[in-house]
């Protein structure tokens, strides 16, 4: 299975972050350009794992399974 099944979609992460839901998570949306491909002009969202992330910016949100939910 993947990782893209077992956890809420961008616009839910989005919109759980502006409701101030703690930002902690296994696994995060992250911008593509903010992990360095600065040859992409789309905004390009992907799925990291938390030891990917460190030293981004705000440009992240958290993709929760459904454990850390529930």
């Amino acid at each position: 299975m993947n990782i893209e099944d077992q956890v809420v979609n961008l616009e839910l992460s989005k919109r759980l972050k502006e409701l101030c839901v703690k930002q902690d998570s296994q696994f995060y949306y992250v911008n593509a350009k903010s992990i360095g491909d600065n040859l992409l002009e789309n905004e390009v969202w992907m799925i990291a794992h938390l030891s990917q992330i460190s030293g981004l910016s705000d440009n992240w949100f958290s993709a929760f399974t459904v454990g850390e939910l529930g």
